[in-house]
């Protein structure tokens, strides 16, 4: 069984009316293309061939599903879940093979917290921390490292857990005592281009 993968897919298009346009392109892609899936209508292989991007399902990475798709002002966004990896090349090129004049802009974050996998393309995030608290009950250390998921930098996060275990270790040292002992995942955002899920 598969680890799965959530990307958050953003595509920036300029303007407001062309964002509806893609939305309203790619939901219309959500619907069975002839073949047996077992992911329903949102599967991304039903994508790649009702886009007209690809001739058939097998030409790109298909394994996963579009979850969701909403407009936020000029831009468009994409939840996909898919396994062990990000697979966007269904929507990716559906959308440019749909609107050849135009020029969009795609930014992703990518996590598959069971292979501590965490890679994005925006600069943004390089050299952040990804920190996932989520189910763990140890009051002190919520108290002092916060609840829940979130970005943090170097800096904080090593003052943070040095405080916490009153110890002046490595932060590389002092993430592994503390998803050993407490079952806190912080990884490292890694940039990798989108042109490497786009397949």
């Amino acid at each position: 069984m598969p680890n799965w993968c959530s990307t958050f897919l953003e595509i920036e298009t300029g303007d407001e009316s062309l964002a509806k346009k893609v939305s309203d392109k790619i939901e219309s892609w959500c619907h069975e293309c002839g073949v047996e899936n077992g992911f329903g209508d949102s599967w991304l292989g039903n994508i790649a061939v009702n886009s007209n991007a690809f001739p058939k399902y097998s030409d790109v990475s298909c394994r996963g599903t579009l979850e969701e798709v909403r407009v936020d002002g000029t831009k468009v966004h994409c939840i996909v879940y898919s396994a062990w990896a990000p697979q966007l090349g269904a929507i990716v090129c559906g959308v440019n093979h749909a609107f050849p004049e135009e020029t969009f802009e795609y930014h992703y974050d990518a996590v598959a917290p069971g292979c501590c996998f965490y890679c994005t393309n925006r600069s943004e995030l390089v050299g952040q921390y990804h920190v996932d608290t989520c189910g763990i009950e140890n009051e002190a250390l919520l108290e002092q490292i916060g609840d829940g998921q979130y970005d943090a930098d170097r800096k904080w996060l090593t003052g943070i857990l040095q405080k916490f275990y009153r110890s002046h270790e490595s932060l590389e040292i002092l993430i592994d005592r503390v998803a050993e002992e407490e079952g806190v995942c912080i990884t490292l955002w890694e940039y990798e281009p989108i042109d490497s899920y786009i397949e």
